[in-house]
């Protein structure tokens, strides 16, 4: 699709809700659109208040969009984008920050107070609200928030609880069962638990091993909640999170399509157990008091055929744990000059050890290797990190500064070891780095009514500094490169037209630099080195626009358009010179028009059309994805006690890819037809 189609797809928007716009006034109260609390600031404000651009999804958008999957959201929200390294891990790229080559993964998904170390949790099993904020969030949330955060707030018990069963079956013989229950277990305490079954067999059919389920998958998925109370006074809740995935792992296809030859199924799993203990003191009328304790034990892991052939080449297995342990502690309170403020530590242990083994076969000679050759690393890094940060909000008139800051402290120690099935001897690696980093934010706002805020931001992120351990090659492994930061200026205005119409719009400018990449090694042919060795920026623009023109009917539409997004300096890339190429994983614009129509009970209606522009898939550029559309759809009955719909995704059968590596591509899912049927109690 062309800058004219992005132009006809915003004016087809525009066109849709300009009548809608005109009805205001025949509207009921029922029909105005409600406001929305979001805590995205790590306190309770309406989503209008928040200076910065924030797309929200409730637990009513995440049914009637049919959203499945956390790389859904990516996909509906203006600015962002992801790539799929394999079948579990998502990488978010928000407005072209964030696509670039990493070495260990990075995590910026925060459930219920706390960030989650772990590849992909399941962000939408019993989610009542999943926040997607812009900008960069190192002030308030510290290290890998370099441009953005998902927050998802879960259904709580001591809020009240909705019972239900559903089950959702379609295309590729996939399977979706998930059911919520809760009971009060007292006269101030209730629990709730939540929990979900999927499996597939995958869209993918090997053509070297005449399987249609090598890329098969299964997770099960657990949410159990406890909350106790006293009044407003003490609140008491305890979190335990439980994942399992496990699939196949052959996905990638030289020159694409949805025919693997690899003669290596592989396999991709993922384990998670994560406890969280929250306590909520209100010390005065106007102060409380906020611990959040947590911790997690998870795992990773996957073997892949890296030839992408039918021929025994080479495949490589890798491992991961992670055993992580957290503490935020946070004052906020408001003066009787109406000065709202925050204060807050966090501390943070974590241990990461990792295991990569690579395996030449029988064909190793087309690789120019002997046949038989093993090569493995085992590592661990340590995480020790500390904060203190701060958070002012000062009205005054029509006007309203914000201010945060945070003290950063990281530091990390490597011990690695190398092993090879060659005869050479092995070598042990031990390295100790330390960082620490100031973030700073700040805001101006004009707010003349509760319908109209405008503002102007600076916000400051960061990538924490990591080691290049996943190695097998002890020159490859050196000393931590440092972290990297963007610093992001963002103009917005949002203002609720009428009472049932609501426009977000926002211009931002990012500023990247220290970015970790990849560089040839200058004394070991073939080899790569992680360094600080490129800078870049990106500039655009972003448009929501929400409508309810009469009862039971919604409509949404969500644009962007990026003016620029390119390295400014990056002279040494893994194959030359890539100073003024495109940033990676970053379509050029995205546009999203939706509409659904139905009362509480009767028949139900709902589209959504997305359109993607032209991106490059690689920081060498030499990989390059056209536009593409995406159309869902769905029709259903729904009464109080139940619901059955007929749902379809990517009806046209799009063909897009979520990740490339050299000439293999990872194709997306193509058409989808299910049926989905929920009962409640």
């Amino acid at each position: 699709m062309c800058k004219r189609g992005l132009t006809q797809a915003i004016q087809f928007g525009l066109l849709l809700t300009t009548p809608y716009i005109q009805a205001e006034t025949t509207s009921t109260d029922n029909d105005s659109m409600e406001v929305i609390v979001v805590s995205a600031q790590k306190i309770e404000q309406s989503k209008q208040d928040i200076p910065a651009s924030l797309s929200l999804y409730s637990d009513t958008d995440i049914e009637e969009l049919n959203i499945k999957e956390s790389t859904d959201i990516a996909q509906l929200t203006p600015g962002m984008n992801y790539l799929k390294a394999d079948n579990h891990t998502a990488y978010f790229v928000y407005r072209g920050i964030g696509g670039t080559t990493t070495m260990n993964k990075i995590y910026n998904i925060n459930i219920d107070g706390v960030t989650i170390p772990y590849v992909n949790p399941n962000i939408l099993l019993d989610a009542s609200q999943i926040e997607v904020i812009k900008g960069g969030q190192g002030s308030l949330y510290g290290r890998n928030t370099l441009s953005g955060l998902i927050k998802v707030e879960t259904s709580r018990p001591m809020d009240g609880y909705e019972n239900y069963f559903q089950v959702d079956y379609g295309s590729f013989n996939s399977y979706d069962i998930e059911a919520a229950i809760g009971v009060d277990t007292g006269e101030n305490s209730a629990a709730r638990i939540a929990a979900q079954y999927k499996s597939s067999d995958g869209y993918f059919e090997n053509s070297t091993l005449n399987r249609d389920d090598t890329n098969d998958n299964e997770q099960y998925s657990v949410h159990a909640k406890f909350d106790a109370y006293n009044t407003d006074e003490l609140k008491v809740a305890f979190d335990l999170i439980a994942d399992s995935y496990d699939s196949g792992f052959d996905n990638y296809v030289l020159g694409g399509g949805l025919n693997p030859t690899n003669n290596e199924p592989g396999y991709n799993e993922g384990d998670l157990l994560t406890g969280i203990f929250t306590v909520e003191k209100e010390l005065t009328a106007s102060s409380t008091l906020t611990s959040i304790t947590s911790y997690t034990d998870s795992s990773y892991g996957f073997l892949h055929d890296w030839d992408f052939s039918q021929h025994d080449i080479s495949f490589a297995d890798f491992d991961e744990s992670t055993k992580s342990i957290s503490e935020e502690l946070r004052l906020h309170g408001v003066t009787q000059g109406d000065i709202d403020w925050l204060v807050g530590l966090f501390l943070m242990r974590e241990e990461v050890d990792t295991t990569t083994k690579v395996n030449f076969g029988s064909d190793a000679g087309m690789w120019q290797m002997p046949a038989g050759v093993k090569m493995s690393q085992d590592s661990s890094i340590e995480t020790l990190n500390g904060a203190l940060f701060g958070q002012v909000i000062y009205p005054f008139g029509d006007f309203e500064l914000t201010g945060r800051l945070r003290l950063d402290y990281d530091k990390k120690s490597l011990d690695w070891q190398d092993s090879n099935s060659m005869g050479m001897p092995t070598t042990a690696l031990s390295f100790e780095d330390d960082w620490f980093a100031v973030l700073p934010s700040a805001s101006f706002s004009w707010k003349p009514n509760n319908k109209r805020h405008s503002y102007l931001s600076v916000s400051r992120g960061y990538k924490a500094g990591d080691y290049n351990n996943v190695m097998v090659e002890a020159p490859l492994v050196s000393k931590a490169v440092d972290p990297e930061y963007s610093t992001t200026y963002e103009l917005g205005h949002k203002e609720r037209i009428s009472r049932n119409v609501e426009l977000n719009t926002a211009v931002y400018y990012i500023d990247w630099t220290d970015i970790q990449v990849d560089v040839p090694h200058p004394n070991y042919a073939g080899g790569y080195l992680k360094q600080n060795a490129a800078e870049a920026h990106s500039s655009g623009i972003e448009l929501e626009l929400l409508t309810k023109p009469m009862s039971g009917l919604s409509i949404f539409m969500n644009a962007s358009y990026l003016f620029d997004y390119e390295f400014d300096d990056f002279s040494n890339g893994a194959g030359g010179d890539y100073t003024d190429n495109k940033l990676p994983y970053t379509n050029e614009y995205t546009v999203s028009i939706g509409s659904s129509y139905g009362q509480a009970q009767g028949l139900f209606v709902g589209a959504n059309l997305s359109f993607y522009g032209d991106q490059f898939m690689n920081e060498a550029n030499t990989l390059e994805h056209g536009s593409y559309t995406i159309l869902n759809a769905q029709v259903g009955y729904r009464t109080h006690g139940w619901t059955a719909y007929l749902y379809g995704r990517n009806l046209t059968d799009e063909e897009y890819s979520t990740s490339m590596f050299n000439e293999a591509k990872a194709a997306g899912e193509p058409r989808f037809v299910g049926v989905k049927a929920k009962v409640n109690f």
